[in-house]
């Protein structure tokens, strides 16, 4: 039962996007101007032509790698931030103003002290670890402050290491929590990189690409970064969301 509801959803997903593709590809026919609007055909062509070129991956693989470093670091910091939280909770409201004045604060304000601040290739990491430490922080927190209470309490009652407390109770609980987390950081993360490497303009990076396709009205190229940046976004979320949930286990006491 489960396996054809399943089939059902992907089903419906490739046939919203092969309708998806045909009003694309019939309105671009329609507007009659690649350097305004390309079309399907003609983004694929211009995809192919970027695939065929070493400089294409080198700068998908500059731009991935700044993406997970902001990524790695976000995680790593966002949890040490809820844990200081609840074991801290005086400094949860300090923390938490501070990272809604970075939810708040326009990315292009950002990027633009960021450009004072850093070299450009370190720009897009840094901005992209301001928009995903807060989206981590609080979801971890949250999955934190649902963890049944009678647990805590046994566990503390028969000296449970904490090692295994974490193993066992805390990683298995704060899970769903986690995998929002991912969900929604990896996308942010993605556009915030981008978006800082457009304004930044480093020496290689997905941004920059599109910044040149767009200075050079090369359009129908500037539709085909701007999808690898969605698939790519699309595959992370994925691949990390399924890795999460998979070594996330189930609550025990």
């Amino acid at each position: 039962m489960i396996s054809i509801m399943k089939n059902k959803i992907v089903l419906r997903a490739l046939v919203s996007v092969v309708v998806l593709l045909v009003l694309w590809q019939i309105s671009a026919q329609l507007v009659g101007k690649p350097v305004y609007y390309p079309s399907f055909t003609e983004t694929v062509t211009a995809f192919a032509g970027l695939a065929v070129t070493g400089s294409f991956w080198a700068t998908v693989t500059v731009s991935m790698l700044r993406v997970i470093s902001s990524f790695a670091v976000s995680m790593l910091l966002g949890m040490m931030l809820a844990v200081l939280c609840s074991l801290v909770p005086s400094v949860t409201g300090f923390v938490k103003t501070l990272t809604g004045v970075a939810k708040a604060t326009p990315v292009a304000s950002f990027i633009i002290l960021a450009m004072i601040w850093f070299h450009s290739s370190f720009v897009p990491v840094f901005v992209g670890i301001l928009m995903i430490t807060p989206i981590v922080f609080e979801n971890t927190l949250q999955g934190i402050l649902h963890i049944d209470t009678q647990i805590v309490q046994m566990s503390k009652v028969y000296n449970i290491p904490t090692a295994l407390f974490l193993r066992k109770i805390a990683i298995p609980y704060t899970k769903p929590y986690l995998s929002a987390a991912v969900s929604l950081s990896l996308g942010i993360g993605f556009k915030a990189v981008v978006s800082a490497e457009v304004l930044c303009r480093p020496s290689i990076g997905i941004g920059a690409a599109i910044y040149d396709a767009k200075i050079y009205l090369e359009t129908p190229q500037l539709f085909a970064l701007t999808i690898t940046v969605i698939l790519l976004s699309f595959l992370f979320e994925k691949l990390i969301g399924n890795f999460v949930r998979r070594k996330g286990g189930t609550p025990q006491a």
